[in-house]
């Protein structure tokens, strides 16, 4: 049996506001997204969309933590200047 594909990519980032702006988040994004460092995406939480900026970029996908309480959060809005 063949192993699942995967089909996204994960990536580290900071929330730009808040209290814990210095810890990195682990997130997925689609592989077919062009995300880049610096970038900044919004993150939907519990709290409501926040603005992260990406700092890490992982060559393989981390695998999912069975610790996270809403397991692997995906981005899906890029930020766009208007």
């Amino acid at each position: 049996m063949k192993p699942a594909k995967i089909n996204y990519n994960t990536v580290g980032v900071r929330f730009l506001d808040g209290h814990n702006i210095a810890k990195v988040y682990t997130y997925g994004v689609r592989k077919s997204g062009k995300i880049h460092l610096g970038q900044e995406l919004v993150a939907d939480t519990a709290r409501g969309p926040a603005l992260v900026a990406v700092v890490r970029i992982d060559k393989t996908p981390t695998p999912v933590n069975p610790e996270w309480p809403r397991g692997l959060q995906f981005l899906t809005r890029k930020v766009v200047e208007l």
